[in-house]
């Protein structure tokens, strides 16, 4: 015998209690306070409630979703070490915005308008940021930003109000801010990291995020966007079995997404750490999660193992489609679309904030004027920076670094590390002046200098010279003294461009610090 089963709804709940979106039930709790009875804001109405949207979105028939408004067409942009590849999220069909790299990890954008877009990314053998513009689905005017200095970064992040472009370096374990040209390049937090991986920005807050999936403590922290109020959010038993990999932020919840690698899970809090909720955990397709990116219903992310670009509901992880299966690894992955970059109003936007270098969001409406490295604020305003003499140099084997003695856990100079003019620093020298790094190496047998600001390594001398163990600079009449030779040594000199080389003294034994 067949039998009917008849769902009734309630009109009402008793005085004490509240309906629920489903029309079902009555809870002591009212349906405002649960996290996903509306799509952006939930308004109460009496025991009831309405589901409303921002500016900027319209509330879809269903009475839930909020769509954007913007006319420009979404697309989810991912890399696959060697490309980067865009889906028309209206229409499905999949492009290849640029090819031919050579491993590409992490990337982001910066809207401007319809027609004008650019593109960063980062390649971990190049060990540089590049940018691109993109016009009619193609990556135009390829130019790197930061040259050098990078081990590998994993993280990268826009700032598409003060024009700032943040990174992590996974391997220094560090956080670094410049201009998206690269310029005033500084680090912006630095020690008490492990294995940070991931970053994200809120610009409407002045806040940052990361993860680091450290194996003893994994957590994901916060920050202002000048690197103050630093903290961690996650609680142990949030990622006590966790690997929090890639991550990303929903600015109208003002919730943080991310996905764990352990655990197999996309999981969710506040921005101040409370309301976890556990979105998605599904070992099938979630093998390997990489990175993560946010947009109206849904989370995006790229899988490892099963080499595959991935959505779901963002509420409940339901509705879960494929969107695409590249033939190798997909890393990275953004949203590009403008409501994913939205902002009110730019406190840096008259005169820089009146700062010289860097102006930083910090907090909501409010900025910090910083330095690059090298350079320090002058206590007398908190707005110009002037040359910080109080530098320590030093070289690790293959790489040179710098420390702020008055910030030691930050690494001052982004490092001068392997490269092909690069293989065995011995000597090092710095001219404040022009911020400028000489240092001579005994395997290339040359003399070369780096700009602090673009890092760009170029060689002084590299003709006639044998182990250069010796190397000094005379920072007052501008020469530059070295020796050549391994056991039977001369000294030599020059200016600063390798100019005019002239012997000093000749045939001494195992000269090494002239």
């Amino acid at each position: 015998m067949n039998e009917t089963v008849i769902c009734t709804y309630i009109s009402s709940c008793p005085d004490h209690l509240f309906m629920q979106p489903n029309g079902k039930r009555c809870n002591m709790q009212h349906a405002c306070d649960h996290w996903d009875t509306c799509s952006q804001v939930c308004q109460t109405r009496g025991k009831g409630y309405d589901c409303r949207c921002l500016e900027g979105f319209d509330l879809a028939y269903d009475k839930f979703t909020c769509k954007s408004t913007a006319p420009d067409e979404p697309y989810v942009i991912f890399t696959n070490r060697q490309d980067i590849k865009g889906i028309n999220l209206k229409t499905m069909a999949v492009g290849t915005f640029y090819t031919s790299l050579r491993n590409i990890i992490a990337l982001d954008f910066l809207y401007s308008n319809e027609s004008s877009m650019e593109v960063y990314w980062t390649d971990v053998i190049d060990d540089k940021i590049y940018r691109g513009e993109l016009v009619d689905e193609s990556l135009r005017s390829v130019e790197a930003v930061i040259h050098s200095g990078l081990s590998t970064t994993e993280g990268l992040a826009v700032d598409w109000v003060g024009k700032n472009l943040y990174w992590i370096d996974s391997n220094l374990d560090q956080i670094e801010v410049a201009k998206l040209n690269g310029s005033f390049r500084r680090t912006l937090i630095a020690g008490s990291m492990e294995s940070p991986r991931a970053i994200a920005l809120d610009l409407r807050e002045g806040l940052f995020f990361w993860t680091d999936w450290d194996d003893n403590s994994p957590r994901i922290g916060r920050a202002s966007m000048a690197g103050e109020d630093r903290r961690i959010i996650s609680t142990s038993w949030q990622l006590s079995t966790g690997w929090p990999n890639g991550l990303t932020l929903d600015f109208t919840q003002k919730r943080v997404y991310w996905v764990d690698a352990k655990s197999k899970s996309i999981s969710s809090i506040k921005y101040d750490g409370s309301e976890h909720h556990v979105v998605l955990r599904q070992a099938d397709i979630l093998s390997h999660p990489f990175a993560i990116s946010v947009f109206e219903n849904y989370v995006y992310w790229t899988d490892w193992r099963t080499m595959s670009v991935i959505r779901a509901n963002k509420w409940n992880g339901s509705d879960v489609q494929v969107l695409q299966r590249p033939q190798s690894q997909p890393f990275g992955i953004q949203v590009l679309h403008s409501s994913r970059q939205p902002w009110e109003r730019n406190p840096c936007g008259d005169n820089n904030g009146g700062c010289s270098h860097l102006c930083l969001l910090s907090g909501r409406g409010t900025f910090k004027c910083e330095c690059p490295h090298v350079m320090r604020l002058d206590p007398s305003d908190e707005r110009n920076c002037v040359p910080n003499e109080q530098v320590l140099l030093f070289v690790m084997v293959d790489e040179i670094r710098g420390i702020d003695l008055h910030q030691p856990n930050h690494h001052t100079i982004p490092t001068i590390r392997q490269s092909p003019r690069l293989v065995a620093p011995q000597r090092i020298d710095f001219l404040v002046d022009e911020g400028c790094i000489f240092w001579s190496d005994i395997q290339q047998n040359e003399i070369s200098s780096a700009g602090i600001s673009n890092g760009l390594i170029e060689p002084i001398i590299n003709t006639n010279i044998e182990k250069p163990y010796g190397f000094a600079i005379d920072w007052i009449a501008r020469h530059m003294y070295f020796s050549s030779g391994q056991i039977r040594c001369n000294i030599l000199a020059s200016n600063l461009k390798g100019e005019y080389v002239s012997h000093i003294h000749e045939d001494l034994n195992m000269v090494h610090s002239p």
